[in-house]
């Protein structure tokens, strides 16, 4: 199973034009983080660390969507 993940990632990635093996595309998407904020006096506020264009990249080349941010995130 894992061989064939492996081939069909390396595959996506080499269609998507994209020269990296999987082993590092995979390490730049493990980048990717999910926070959560919270102050004495408001909600919580969650968000996505900003996706760097290679990691959009490989998220293009494995047809996964970007994970969504929170417009909150932002202003911190």
């Amino acid at each position: 199973m894992a061989l064939i993940l492996y081939r069909v990632t390396l595959q996506r990635l080499q269609r998507a034009g994209c020269d990296l093996p999987p082993e590092p595309a995979l390490a730049d998407l493990c980048r990717i983080q999910h926070h959560t904020v919270r102050s004495i006096n408001g909600p919580p506020t969650q968000g996505v660390s900003t996706i760097a264009p290679r990691q959009a990249d490989g998220l293009d080349a494995v047809y996964a969507r970007n994970p969504s941010h929170d417009a909150q995130m932002a202003r911190l």
